[in-house]
């Protein structure tokens, strides 16, 4: 998540430094809008919040997730089948608003905070990956 605030503009008036720890602008730490679709049908559905259980419109949808168990919506949402290292299906979404494009793709376009302090790092055996990134980075 910090990731993605460091490459959407809207974000950077709003600190002045960060950290990112495991897992520097991972190519999983963001979802496409579609991806984020697929993910919310197959939640709904899981927690018969669908039009099939009478729940037709959006607004309807919502109302029936927020009513619902914040466990059973966490539930819900890990077993959507999300390809990623972590399980990760609540990940920010790539929107083409707040955030543009994935976070990897707008730091090699340049399209990151710059003048801001920034610390990445990462734990032992967190993966060489990210290690590395950090190491070109700085």
């Amino acid at each position: 998540s910090v990731s993605a605030h460091l490459v959407m503009e809207q974000s950077w008036p709003l600190f002045h430094k960060a950290i990112v720890q495991s897992g520097a602008f991972p190519s999983w730490g963001a979802h496409s809008w579609e991806a984020a679709l697929r993910n919310y049908d197959r939640t709904i559905r899981g927690l018969a919040c669908d039009a099939a259980s009478g729940f037709a419109t959006e607004e309807q949808q919502i109302s029936c997730l927020t009513a619902k168990d914040w466990q059973d919506v966490a539930t819900a949402g890990a077993s959507v089948g999300v390809p990623c290292r972590d399980g990760c299906p609540w990940a920010p979404v790539v929107d083409g608003v707040e955030l543009v494009d994935f976070p990897m793709r707008r730091v090699e376009e340049g399209q990151h905070a710059t003048g801001k302090p920034l610390i990445m790092t990462s734990t032992e055996d967190d993966g060489a990956t990210y290690r590395l990134l950090s190491i070109c980075l700085i």
